[in-house]
C-alpha cells in the first residue's frame, strides 16, 4: 500500500484576521487552563459516563448506536449525552435520556463531574481543559484516506503558525490522553491510529455505527434520521426504481461562495430517464450548496441527521473523497467515485496519507457524462469491481468485519473504569 505525496502544495492561510490568529487561539487557551485546573479540582462522579456528538451536534454515527446500548446498563451507571445543538437535546430528552448543551452551565458542569467521557471527533482546546482529568475513549469517526491528525499537523510545517497558534495545536494533539482509540482493522491500527493519537491502546473494534448493515432494522435505528426521506427511499427501490446517495466531503480551504454543484440539467434528464432518486448527503462542515434544483427524484438529506440508515437502503454510492465510502463497502454495493476537482483539492485542500487510486474500488470520473455511463454500468452489473472492493474492506475492516462494535467497545469501557 503506497502513499500519495507527489503534488506540491497551495498554502492558503484562511486565519489572517487579528480575531482567528489572536483574539481566538488566546481565548481557547485561557480556557483550556481555567477547565484543567477545574478538572483537577472537582471531584468526578463515580459511574457517571457522558458521551460527546461531534461538532456538528449530531446524534448519529458511533455515538448514536453506543449510546443507546449503553441504556442497557442505566441502572449501573448515570449516562448523559453532551451536544453543541439544543435541538439534538431536546431530541434525546424526549426519548427519556439524559442530555445537556453545551456550552451552557450544566454542560460545563457535566463534563467536570464526568468519570468517563466517550467521543468520536477531536477535542477542542477548551474541551481538552475540562476533560483533563477524565478518563477519554476515543472511538473515531472513520478509517481514512487523508492525513489525520499528528500526521496531518506534520505535513502542515510549511504553514505559518504563530506561538499561540503552537501551544493550541500541541495540546489539542497531546493532552487528551486516550484509554484507547478505536481501530476499524489490524491494517488501520498499524499505519494510522497508533501513529495519529496519544493513546494508551488502540482497540481493534470495528464502528457501532455499522452494526446495522448486519442484522435486521430496529425501531432504535431511525433515531436521528430523515425519516421522510429514508421511507421515500424504501418506498422507490420497492416499486422498481434505484436509489443513489451522493455524498462529497468538505474542502478545507473552500469559500462560501465558492461553486460546489458538479451537475447540469444534464443529471435530471439521467434520473428520470432511469427511474432514480437521487439525495445529496453533504458533509456537515461544507458551507456550500451543492444541488437546490428543486424535483421529486432530488433530494438534500441533512448534514446533521444520521445516514446510515439510508446507507442500507440505497444502491449505489457516489463518493469523491470521503471516507464514508469505507463504510459502504461492507454492504457489497458499487461506489463510483467523482473526483472532478482533484488537482485543486490535493494541492489546496488535503494530502492523502494513502494512494488515491489503489484505494479507491472503483471507476474515477472526470465529467458528468463519463459518471452516468458507470453508475449505469455499475447499477447492471453484479460484480462490478468485486475484487477491488472485497480487497479494500479486508483491509479496513479485516477479513471478517466485527458484527457487534456496540458490544465489544461498551464491555471495554466498563473495563477500563
Amino acid at each position: 500500500m503506497s502513499t500519495e505525496n507527489s503534488v506540491s502544495r497551495i498554502f492558503v492561510n484562511k486565519n489572517s484576521g487579528f480575531k482567528q490568529r489572536w483574539l481566538k487561539p488566546i481565548l481557547h487557551l485561557s480556557t483550556f487552563s481555567i477547565g484543567a485546573l477545574l478538572s483537577i479540582l472537582i471531584l468526578k462522579k463515580k459511574n457517571k459516563v457522558s458521551f460527546f456528538c461531534n461538532e456538528s451536534g449530531l446524534f448519529g454515527g458511533n455515538i448514536k448506536p453506543i449510546f443507546l446500548h449503553a441504556q442497557k446498563d442505566a441502572d449501573n451507571y448515570d449516562l448523559t449525552l453532551i451536544s453543541f445543538k439544543k435541538k439534538t437535546v431536546y431530541e434525546v430528552e424526549a426519548l427519556g435520556f439524559n442530555a445537556v448543551h453545551y456550552p451552557s452551565l450544566l454542560g460545563i458542569w457535566t463534563f467536570l463531574r464526568s468519570e468517563s467521557i466517550v467521543l468520536e471527533v477531536g477535542l477542542r482546546t477548551d474541551l481538552c481543559g475540562l476533560a483533563f482529568n477524565s478518563k477519554v475513549f476515543q472511538m473515531w469517526h472513520g478509517a481514512n484516506l487523508k492525513y489525520m491528525v499528528k500526521l496531518w499537523d506534520e505535513n502542515l510545517s510549511k504553514e505559518k503558525r504563530h506561538w499561540i497558534e503552537k501551544i493550541n495545536v500541541y495540546i489539542r494533539k497531546n493532552i487528551p490522553k486516550y484509554e484507547f482509540i478505536v481501530s476499524p482493522s489490524e491494517f488501520y491500527k498499524e499505519h494510522t491510529f497508533s501513529k495519529s493519537f496519544n493513546t494508551k491502546k488502540v482497540l481493534v473494534a470495528g464502528y457501532p455505527r455499522n452494526d446495522l448493515f448486519f442484522r435486521d432494522t430496529k425501531e432504535e435505528d431511525w433515531i436521528g434520521c430523515e425519516k421522510e426521506i429514508i421511507k421515500k427511499a424504501i418506498s422507490h427501490r420497492e416499486k422498481g426504481g434505484k436509489v443513489i446517495l451522493y455524498t462529497p466531503t468538505w474542502r478545507d480551504k473552500a469559500s462560501k461562495k465558492e461553486d460546489a454543484n458538479p451537475f447540469s440539467e444534464k443529471l435530471i434528464n439521467f434520473i428520470e430517464k432511469n427511474n432514480i432518486y437521487f439525495v445529496v448527503k453533504k458533509h456537515h462542515r461544507d458551507p456550500r450548496s451543492v444541488y437546490d434544483k428543486n424535483h421529486s427524484l432530488i433530494d438534500t438529506y441533512s448534514s446533521n441527521k444520521d445516514v446510515y440508515l439510508l446507507m442500507k437502503n440505497s444502491d449505489l454510492m457516489i463518493s469523491d473523497y470521503s471516507s464514508i465510502f469505507f463504510d459502504y463497502l461492507l454492504l457489497n454495493k458499487p461506489v463510483v467515485f467523482y473526483p472532478y476537482d482533484f488537482t485543486t483539492y490535493m494541492r489546496r485542500d488535503r494530502m492523502f496519507q494513502f494512494d488515491y487510486n489503489e484505494f479507491t474500488p472503483g471507476k474515477k470520473c472526470n465529467n458528468e457524462i463519463e459518471l452516468y455511463q458507470e453508475v449505469i454500468m455499475a447499477l447492471d452489473s453484479n460484480t462490478y469491481y468485486e475484487a477491488e472492493r472485497s480487497k479494500i474492506k479486508e483491509v479496513a475492516f479485516n477479513v471478517s468485519p466485527v458484527k457487534k462494535s456496540s458490544y465489544i467497545i461498551w464491555k471495554e469501557i466498563k473495563k477500563s473504569r
